[in-house]
C-alpha cells in the first residue's frame, strides 16, 4: 500500500500504477513461489526417503550451483569448482552407502 500511496502523490498516471503493481507482484511471485515449493519439495523427499538420506543430499547443493551457473549463465568452470565436488561427493557416496 505503500507503493500505491506514494505513487499517487507523485501524481502517476493510471498506467505508471499499472506498471508499480505489476512489478510488485512479479516480485512477490518471484519471492515466494521457489521457497514454497523448495520447501514442499524437501517435505515430500523427507517422507519419501526419511530424513538422513535427504539431510545428505543438501551437501549437494553447492555443486547444482555451479553445474546451473555453467550450464545457465555461461560461466567458467574453475580448479576450486573440481576441488569441492572432490570433497563433496566422497562425503555423500561414504554416507549413503549400507554398513
Amino acid at each position: 500500500l505503500r507503493i500505491v500511496r506514494s505513487v499517487m502523490l507523485k501524481g502517476a498516471t493510471a498506467a505508471q500504477l499499472s506498471n508499480e503493481l505489476t512489478a510488485l507482484g512479479l516480485t512477490l511471485v518471484a519471492a515466494l513461489l521457489p521457497g514454497l515449493g523448495a520447501y514442499w519439495a524437501y517435505g515430500y523427499a523427507q517422507q519419501v526417503l526419511g530424513a538422513s538420506r535427504v539431510a545428505v543430499s543438501l551437501y549437494l547443493g553447492p555443486l547444482y550451483g555451479a553445474i546451473a551457473a555453467w550450464s545457465l549463465l555461461n560461466e567458467q568452470l574453475q580448479g576450486f569448482h573440481l576441488m569441492g565436488a572432490l570433497l563433496i561427493l566422497p562425503g555423500v557416496v561414504l554416507a549413503t552407502r549400507r554398513a
